[in-house]
């Protein structure tokens, strides 16, 4: 298919519908991001806050990632790379130890990210109004619109995915000379295995880098940048993952999960909750309803994207088959299916080329589509979870009067939720747990000050009445000292 010519009111039309949905996804929900972890995925947040902190105070190896929840042990623990936390501490340094400053990175990765995938869509559809449409798609995605405000890896490994994407397209199929499409070739490997250590859940990217390589003329050069997009992230991939295991078992701290049973999908894929949510959520989550409906209604449109776009249509089946494939994690953590967006919104770009091309006002078509879309995702974002028991800033205040030391936190719902809001490391416990029996266990083990407070759980009467008095006390944060024997 020839590139389509764009005339001037074309690409304002672009600009202004990117733009605008950049700016929606910006200032949606600014305040979210100075406020404690709370609501989706808070726990997967309040990991990343301890982890970036501990850069801070232990250390800059990015090799050598430490966590709060860490006991009396040095808190290095194997996961994911932690660059994304390596550079939420540079803006701790930088701007002091706030939440707001640890999730700045996050959330600064939204207008690359929108840049990134108009690059992407650009060079597939051939379109810049259907390019604006599927990068304004994907940043108004409600998981792109809710992760932007945690400190989580999904949303920058999705700006790495597409820029690299982008980079391996131009290597491989954008006719470059021969120097140039090298440096594309390096540079897409690179950004492809940042992603991949970031979070692996793009690995069906691999589909369409596998078909542009297949549709290239054979010839060596050809090899070396398909091998070079492919190795670069595969082996460093490999190389993390097998870093990750050696610091498992080299400090013995096994809070990030590095394995999988890859064929647990083999008998979920017949329950019905598992289908409901792994497939309802395309529905009502990634496409939302009224595009559906859209969709369905235009379903000749929809039939006629996808097969124009069979690159992007076969990427988007691999991805939901890796969706599947990853199994009961689906349940608690609709993270994984991030790399499922791309070939989603593509195509949802595609389809709005296909039924405003006909239309005699087709930029203000697609600006009501896009709006409704924007309106659609922020009340399917709008909180499920009540407001937050207690008052934040006055905890912040609280919890620089406690006494040092390692900390001994209540923690009833999420793990290390109550050592991120107050700033601390060391153990968290649901509060019947602690008993005066395990207290005195974890008192050998280092503990020094014991915390009970409204977020975190109150400790049982006949705990407290084992305890000497409380060393700081207000109606939300309650501190213990223990002292050695």
């Amino acid at each position: 298919m020839e590139v389509r010519t764009a005339d001037a009111s074309t690409r304002r039309s672009a600009r202004a519908i990117l733009a605008a949905s950049v700016l929606f996804a910006l200032v949606w929900k600014f305040g979210a991001l100075g406020s404690p972890p709370y609501g989706e995925h808070a726990w997967r947040d309040a990991d990343g806050l301890g982890i970036a902190r501990g850069f801070v105070q232990d250390g800059w190896n990015l090799l050598v990632p430490h966590v709060a929840e860490r006991g009396a042990t040095p808190g290095v623990c194997g996961m994911e790379l932690p660059l994304v936390d390596w550079i939420a501490a540079l803006f701790l340094r930088a701007l002091g130890d706030s939440f707001f400053a640890a999730r700045l990175c996050v959330w600064l990765c939204l207008p690359l990210l929108a840049l990134g995938m108009f690059a992407l869509s650009r060079r597939l559809l051939r379109d810049p109004v259907a390019a604006s449409v599927a990068a304004a798609c994907l940043v108004l995605q409600p998981l792109v619109l809710v992760f932007s405000r945690k400190l989580m890896p999904e949303v920058p490994m999705l700006t790495a995915l597409v820029w690299g994407l982008a980079l391996a397209h131009d290597a491989l199929a954008g006719g470059q000379r021969s120097g140039r499409s090298f440096l594309s070739a390096a540079g897409a490997g690179v950004l492809l295995a940042v992603a991949a250590t970031l979070k692996p859940t793009g690995a069906a990217a691999g589909v369409p880098i596998a078909l542009w390589a297949l549709q290239a003329r054979r010839t060596p050069g050809t090899l070396l940048r398909a091998a070079l997009i492919a190795t670069v992230p595969i082996l460093a991939t490999a190389a993390w993952i097998q870093h990750a295991h050696a610091l498992d078992q080299r400090y013995g701290l096994h809070l990030f999960k590095l394995e999988h049973d890859w064929l647990e999908w083999t008998h979920l894929l017949f329950r019905p909750t598992f289908l409901s949510v792994v497939f309802g959520r395309i529905l009502h989550l990634y496409l939302l309803w009224p595009t559906v409906a859209l969709l369905a209604l235009r379903w000749r449109d929809t039939v006629a994207a996808v097969r124009e776009h069979r690159e992007v249509a076969l990427w988007a089946l691999a991805a939901l088959a890796l969706v599947i494939v990853f199994g009961s994690h689906n349940y608690q953590h609709s993270y994984y299916a991030m790399g499922l967006l791309p070939p989603l919104c593509l195509l949802l770009g595609a389809f709005s080329a296909q039924v405003t091309m006909r239309l005699s006002r087709p930029h203000l078509a697609r600006s009501a589509a896009l709006a409704v879309f924007a309106v659609t995702a922020a009340i399917r974002t709008l909180p499920r979870f009540p407001p937050l028991p207690y008052d934040a800033v006055r905890v912040e205040k609280a919890a620089a009067r406690l006494p040092a030391g390692l900390t001994v936190a209540t923690d009833g719902s999420s793990p290390v939720i109550s050592l991120s809001v107050l700033g601390r490391v060391g153990w968290t416990e649901r509060p019947e747990a602690l008993t005066p029996e395990r207290i005195e266990a974890l008192r050998r083990q280092g503990a020094r000050v014991l915390i009970d407070s409204s977020f975190g759980g109150r400790l049982p009467a006949a705990t407290v009445a084992s305890l000497p008095p409380p060393v700081y006390q207000d109606d939300q944060v309650r501190a213990f000292r223990l002292e050695p024997r």
